[in-house]
């Protein structure tokens, strides 16, 4: 064999397996990729791996909710282009926390000698909470982020626009929504198209093609709705 796949739905399993390959396997070039779902704990085990500097053994570990934010930012992009930029993310679960450090991680290369920070507005039942986790996973997203937090409910979200329309903030330039739940995420993304701007771009993460991302698809054709996509 030249690489192994630890993808249980343990990540202790993974780390346990990685560790028993380099013990019998010291002596070859084998590849070793295990799958952590713990988002911290991923990245801990990265940061170490990449202290060990082994070059005998090449061994990774990834995050599929982090390949995902990655991925989805790739796919439908923030716009730097016309200046401050500034995102909607709906339910701060770990993949709108990992698509937020990733957003403001391109903001912050591409930025150049602007000190403006990315504009952030959070939507969530508990949005101070999962601004405070994020910040402490991540602190150095204070000094490249700007917070405001909204609640995910239907009274707030209609709101939203009139405040940031009162406020100092940018125009909103793309929402996304993340959620383990595709109802969940459906019914968020449909509270927002008909809140924002048309021309504000809504993207759902939605873990199914089918089931609610087809019921999506025929409301677009039904032409109810549009500038709405699906990040499957």
């Amino acid at each position: 064999a030249s690489r192994v796949l630890a993808l249980t739905p343990d990540d202790a399993v993974n780390t346990q397996i990685v560790a028993t390959v380099r013990e019998f396997a010291a002596q070859s070039r084998l590849r070793c990729l295990a799958l952590v779902t713990n988002p911290e704990f991923c990245r801990l085990l990265r940061i170490q791996e990449a202290r060990r500097g082994d070059p005998e053994l090449s061994v990774d570990f990834f995050n599929i909710d982090e390949i995902s934010a990655r991925l989805m930012l790739e796919d439908f992009p923030i716009d730097v282009s016309a200046g401050q930029p500034h995102i909607v993310v709906a339910h701060l679960d770990p993949l709108g926390e990992w698509l937020v450090y990733h957003a403001a991680r391109i903001w912050y290369e591409q930025r150049g000698e602007r000190r403006e920070p990315l504009v952030v507005t959070v939507l969530d039942h508990h949005p101070g909470d999962r601004v405070d986790a994020l910040l402490g996973q991540h602190p150095a997203l204070e000094k490249v982020c700007k917070f405001v937090t909204f609640s995910a409910t239907a009274r707030d979200i209609a709101h939203l626009p009139g405040h940031h329309r009162s406020s100092e903030t940018p125009p909103i330039c793309r929402a996304y929504v993340t959620s383990y739940r595709d109802t969940h995420a459906f019914e968020t993304a449909l509270k927002l198209r008909h809140e924002l701007d048309p021309s504000v771009p809504v993207v759902a993460a939605l873990s199914r093609l089918h089931g609610v991302a087809g019921l999506l698809d025929d409301v677009k054709e039904a032409g109810a709705l549009s500038n709405i996509d699906v990040f499957p």
